[in-house]
This record gives structure tokens, C-alpha cells and sequence, in this order.
């Protein structure tokens, strides 16, 4: 059976830490079409290790 990698980039227009600060809102996750659903686990949102769920369709992240 043949392997297929699929790569999907885009490229913008804002700096390193934009873009980390952005990621670092699981709700904005939701913009990508590859998303369904990103949110933190309940009562972990503002902890140091905090981590968020998110259903994309490609399947289930935990992060």
C-alpha cells in the first residue's frame, strides 16, 4: 500500500510571536477548515500545562 504525505501551508503576514500567541487561543483553531472543534479541558485553561482538545478531520488532538 502506497504512503501519501499531504502538506498544507500558508503563508502570512505577522511575526513569530503573533503567531505563537495566536495559536496559543484554542478557539482560534476553529478557523482552519480542517477544524471542527478546539477547546481547553474543563478547569484547565489557565493552569501551567493546560490542555485543550481538538476534533479535526483528520481525526482527534490532544494538545
Amino acid at each position: 500500500m502506497a504512503v501519501e504525505i499531504v502538506s498544507v501551508q500558508q503563508e502570512i503576514a505577522a511575526s513569530l510571536e503573533q503567531t505563537f500567541d495566536w495559536f496559543y487561543r484554542s478557539e482560534n483553531f476553529i478557523a482552519s477548515l480542517l477544524v471542527f472543534k478546539s477547546s481547553w479541558r474543563p478547569g484547565d485553561q489557565w493552569q501551567k500545562g493546560a490542555k485543550r482538545d481538538i476534533i479535526m478531520i483528520t481525526g482527534w488532538y490532544a494538545k
